[in-house]
């Protein structure tokens, strides 16, 4: 390596300089935001979670002199209507939004970029709509698969972070354990508001690999210390009875399996796209 030779940081603090709420699938209404140059090249930046929403730490990722930035928040995330709402809350409702949005502001073709779930849904997105897509930009790859939710939640993480992970496992009964992110999901999306109050509490202690950016080196980067007060949707699990009913487990669960839905996503040919559990063989 050159020794003279600095890592680059992100791209100075800016502002949105247009913002608003795009109705779609009703009850649904998406917020969106552009900053950067209005002329310059259009990017999309597709957050996390699910339900993780957009910060201003994201649009420092795009170097504002030359990119047209566009951060929206997916539905029931963020400053999107109504909060944590579940219905029509699926990946085709997500995938519909983004083209959506993308004909809304008058953008022919834009850059997608996309970390952790959001890279999930980038790579949907582009599938469903190659010709929309100059480039993919993916980062803290995340698809989905069944092997990745069992080292997430089952077997994987707990061997690294051991003293969240007993945390996480402790309110769940010994005959339910062999299948946690079910457990969780019952409790969770439950009627019983003291339990969910309290498995939200021990899902908090799972937080340092729910987000796993959020800390590199024992250290918050700058632009997440900035950004601490942001509402980071169901990653965050605040109690409240809305936070409450977060789009992670229902997106994990509900939207994970390979339901036979009628209602599913397709490429330019008119094939089905592969669902999250097959991704892998893109």
């Amino acid at each position: 390596m050159n020794p003279n030779s600095q890592r680059r940081g992100l791209y100075r603090a800016i502002a949105p300089t247009s913002s608003g709420h795009l109705p779609v699938t009703v009850p649904h209404e998406i917020y969106f935001e552009e900053c950067g140059n209005p002329a310059g090249k259009p990017v999309v930046f597709v957050h996390g979670g699910p339900g993780a929403a957009t910060s201003g730490a994201a649009r420092r990722f795009f170097n504002p002199k030359r990119y047209r930035i566009v951060l929206f928040d997916q539905r029931g995330a963020g400053k999107s209507r109504p909060h944590a709402c579940l219905e029509h809350n699926t990946t085709v409702d997500l995938v519909s939004d983004i083209e959506a949005l993308r004909g809304h502001l008058g953008i022919e073709r834009w850059q997608v970029f996309g970390g952790s779930w959001g890279s999930t849904l980038a790579l949907i997105y582009s599938q469903a709509h190659p010709q929309r897509v100059t480039e993919l930009v993916l980062r803290g790859i995340f698809l989905m698969r069944p092997q990745e939710l069992h080292w997430f939640y089952q077997d994987g993480a707990s061997r690294i972070y051991p003293d969240h992970w007993e945390k996480f496992l402790a309110p769940i009964p010994v005959n339910e354990r062999a299948d946690l992110l079910h457990a969780y999901h019952r409790r969770l999306m439950g009627d019983d508001r003291q339990q969910q109050l309290d498995h939200t509490k021990c899902e908090q202690g799972v937080t340092p690999f729910v987000n796993p950016h959020r800390h590199v080196g024992g250290a918050r980067t700058q632009a997440e210390h900035e950004d601490q007060h942001h509402d980071h949707g169901a990653q965050r699990f605040a109690s409240t009875q809305k936070d409450l009913q977060s789009p992670l487990p229902h997106h994990l669960i509900d939207d994970a399996r390979d339901s036979g839905d009628e209602e599913r996503c397709e490429n330019q040919d008119g094939t089905p796209i592969a669902r999250r559990d097959q991704t892998a063989h893109l």
